[in-house]
């Protein structure tokens, strides 16, 4: 019975991983859509490399996981 409980168990965790993984990489695009449409280049490429600087352009541009 464990057995069973630990693999239903483990089935919602990897549907939530991969229902996250989704949504981030919605938001990353979305981010990258709207600095290219506004000409902020040099914003995408930091934003790139930099998670505390693509959180602050998250949160400036209002984009946040679905």
């Amino acid at each position: 019975m464990c057995e069973v409980l630990d693999r239903i168990e483990n089935r919602g965790r990897q549907e939530g991983l991969r229902v996250g993984r989704q949504e981030g990489e919605n938001a990353f695009a979305l981010l990258m859509q709207k600095l290219f449409e506004t000409g902020r280049v040099e914003d995408a490429k930091r934003a790139t490399k930099n998670k505390e600087y693509r959180h602050l352009l998250m949160k400036e541009l209002s984009i946040f996981p679905e």
